[in-house]
């Protein structure tokens, strides 16, 4: 997951706009804020603000070599996330299982 800090007058819109360029090479078109995350670690405290990206223009490759993979949400065990992350994890595996009820007969 992209991330980073704002930059003194930035916005939140910019901040992710220009994250996403810096680390994936992908121009976010549009957007929306989809959850926020305070986690205190042992030497710093972070506040995560959590987007839904819902268009984009370019084709997402690894500029600051991360390794990336498209994975199917049933695949997301198999991969290790720092614990900031697990919230947002877990509401996107509830939000995943939401849409499939919502789609049986």
């Amino acid at each position: 997951m992209p991330g980073g800090k704002i930059e003194i007058c930035e916005t939140r819109w910019q901040a992710l706009q220009r994250e996403l360029k810096e680390e994936i090479d992908i121009q976010a078109t549009a957007a929306e804020p989809y959850m926020q995350v305070y986690h205190p670690y042992r030497d710093r405290n972070i506040l995560l603000d959590v987007w839904e990206v819902t268009a984009y223009r370019g084709l997402v490759s690894a500029r600051e070599q991360q390794k990336l993979a498209w994975i199917d949400i049933g695949q997301i065990h198999y991969y290790r996330f720092p614990p900031a992350d697990m919230p947002v994890l877990a509401r996107i595996i509830a939000n995943n299982r939401l849409a499939e009820t919502e789609h049986l007969p």
